[in-house]
C-alpha cells in the first residue's frame, strides 16, 4: 500500500523539475457528473450496492512540460457515496407494489489530483489523456434514510462519525481520463470523461472484516484560459 502511494508521488517530483516554469501556462474550471459507487474487499458480508449520480467541480492549472506534455494540479469538491436499497415486489388488486427501504450515503470530499497530461493537436480541435494521483480529505458525511411505499417516503438523515477510528477521512488513490478540447480564441472549451479509484480504505469494520474504498466515474465540461 505504502508503495503505491509513494511511487506516483516520486514520478510526480520529476514532473515538476521537468517543467518551465517561464512557459506559457493556463488555469481552468470544470465540474460535472460523478457516477460515484464503493466496492468491498475481505468482508464477511456482501451487500449489494448501486451508484448516485453526484457532483465535482475543480480550479485547476495547466502548466506545460514539454512535446504535448503538461503537468495539471487541481484542487476539486467531489461528493462520493453509495445507494443501498432492499425491498419487496408484490401485487395488490393485480397492482404491482414496491415496498421496502433505501440509504442514500454522500461524503465530501476535498481532493487535490497531481495529473500528467499529453495533448495532441489535430488543428480544429485536441485531443488528450491524462493519469495521476490524488490525495483527498473527507470533510463532512451524511446517510438519509427512506420507505418506498408507492411513493418514496424520507424518515431520517444523520451524520457520518468521520472522527471515529471506524473511518478514514484521507483518501489516496489514482485518476486516468481522455478528453477533447475546442480553440475559441486564446480560450479552450473542453469536454472529458475520468475514472478514479482510491487506493486506501474509506470504512473498515474489524468485526465483519470489511474494506470499503471508492470509486466513480466523471464526466465534466469545462474551460481554460491562457495567463501569459
Amino acid at each position: 500500500m505504502k508503495r503505491s502511494i509513494i511511487t506516483p508521488a516520486i514520478a510526480m517530483l520529476f514532473v515538476l523539475l521537468a517543467m518551465d516554469l517561464s512557459a506559457q501556462y493556463s488555469v481552468g474550471v470544470r465540474a460535472g457528473l460523478n457516477r460515484a459507487n464503493v466496492y468491498f474487499e475481505e468482508t464477511g458480508l456482501d451487500p449489494t450496492t448501486r451508484y448516485r449520480n453526484m457532483f465535482s467541480a475543480a480550479v485547476f492549472a495547466e502548466i506545460p512540460i514539454e512535446n504535448g506534455f503538461y503537468f495539471q494540479p487541481e484542487i476539486a469538491y467531489t461528493q462520493k457515496g453509495f445507494l443501498f436499497r432492499e425491498g419487496y415486489d408484490f401485487d395488490v388488486l393485480s397492482f404491482p407494489v414496491t415496498a421496502g427501504i433505501s440509504a442514500r450515503t454522500q461524503i465530501d470530499y476535498i481532493e487535490a489530483p497531481m495529473l500528467l497530461k499529453y495533448k495532441a493537436d489535430l488543428g480544429a480541435v485536441k485531443l488528450y489523456a491524462m493519469a495521476g494521483p490524488y490525495a483527498g480529505y473527507a470533510s463532512q458525511g451524511e446517510v438519509r434514510l427512506s420507505t418506498n411505499f408507492i411513493v418514496e417516503i424520507p424518515v431520517y438523515t444523520y451524520d457520518i462519525p468521520l472522527s471515529s477510528n471506524t473511518y478514514q477521512r484521507w483518501e489516496f488513490g489514482a485518476a486516468a481520463g481522455a478528453g477533447i478540447a475546442i480553440p475559441i480564441g486564446p480560450v479552450e472549451i473542453f469536454t472529458e470523461g475520468r475514472y478514479q479509484t482510491a487506493f486506501t480504505n474509506f470504512f473498515k469494520d474489524p468485526i465483519v472484516e470489511g474494506r470499503m474504498k471508492n470509486h466513480g466515474f466523471q464526466w465534466n465540461f469545462g474551460v481554460t484560459v491562457p495567463l501569459n
